[in-house]
């Protein structure tokens, strides 16, 4: 996320250190505040087996953050609602787009679902926001043991 971060030139994403972000040394996010064209946020990991996956989102507490929201040329700081989230999840070659309403959502990590890998090589990809600002903290994934 980082390169990402550091590659991006139209500032759209920016790294935001909140206590209710994942993180073991630091506690960060990448946020969007204002929606966002492109770049997307994305994470990509090459799984370690195949098998079945359930992935989560993190999404943090933003509740007692404060952001800089412009209206007009008027600047001024505030608390700011995540939105609802389109992301979309590649597992190879094949695409699923699932929805996580994170203003909804309860802070800390959160189901997207469970899949069947294949091809080891994934990427979790922010594609879109409505109604809110856009978060990208961490995903994860964990094996699904058999019984």
């Amino acid at each position: 996320m980082d390169e990402f971060l550091r590659a991006g030139s139209n500032h759209q994403w920016q790294r935001d250190f909140c206590h209710g972000c994942f993180g073991v040394y630091y506690k960060t996010s990448a946020i969007s505040l204002d929606g966002f064209d492109q770049p997307k946020a994305s994470f990509s990991l090459e799984l370690p087996s195949n098998g079945m996956w359930q992935l989560e989102y993190y999404v943090p507490d933003i509740s007692t953050d404060r952001y800089v929201i412009r209206e007009g040329n008027v600047i001024r700081y505030g608390t700011r609602t995540l939105g609802l989230h389109e992301i979309a999840v590649a597992v190879g070659e094949q695409e699923t787009v699932v929805e996580l309403d994170a203003a909804e959502a309860e802070s800390g990590w959160n189901d997207l679902g469970t899949y069947e890998i294949t091809d080891r090589n994934t990427a979790i990809t922010v594609i879109g926001v409505r109604d809110g600002m856009a978060t990208a903290d961490a995903i994860r994934w964990t094996p699904i043991e058999d019984d």
